[in-house]
């Protein structure tokens, strides 16, 4: 599935909150840090990264977007009626954002590329036997990400 294009809706869980994506997803991971913990009320967050410019927020009064650490971090939009992500958005360089999208509140979970890995493990609060490597510490996780949106930008930009 990777470098596929995916056309579709998205929506927070009560619905309140909905967007649209229209692009190529650069990376899927699992997160285990505190902050998704937290948000998700579940032990881990499954995401996938978009160019931000690939998802748009289509009820921008329902979502408030905030930041839980300091920068550099994800600025979350939270649904105002469920209090649960909707997405979230990062500001990496100039010209270079991306979206964090909950796999969850995307219509076709089936267009998703796999995921390469789970980050932030030593916040993991249940173990995971699924072959994926498993990063642990902030600067590991950190550079494990980095890397794989950028292998995937580049190869994207090749295949194009």
């Amino acid at each position: 599935m990777e470098n596929t294009p995916i056309i579709q809706q998205g929506r927070c869980t009560c619905g309140q909150s909905s967007f649209s994506v229209d692009g190529t997803p650069l990376i899927r991971f699992i997160c285990h840090c505190r902050i998704c913990q937290d948000l998700y009320q579940k032990p881990f967050a499954d995401v996938v990264i978009f160019p931000e410019k690939a998802v748009k927020l289509q009820t921008t009064e329902s979502v408030e977007f905030k930041k839980f650490r300091a920068p550099p971090a994800v600025n979350r939009g939270i649904c105002k009626s469920c209090a649960k992500p909707v997405f979230g958005v990062m500001w990496v360089a100039p010209f270079t954002r991306f979206a964090f999208v909950p796999a969850m509140n995307l219509a076709d979970s089936s267009q998703l590329p796999e995921p390469v890995g789970h980050v932030f493990y030593h916040r993991h609060v249940e173990e995971m036997y699924d072959g994926m490597p498993k990063i642990s510490g902030y600067v590991a996780s950190q550079l494990f990400l980095s890397q794989k949106i950028c292998m995937s930008m580049v190869l994207q930009k090749f295949s194009s």
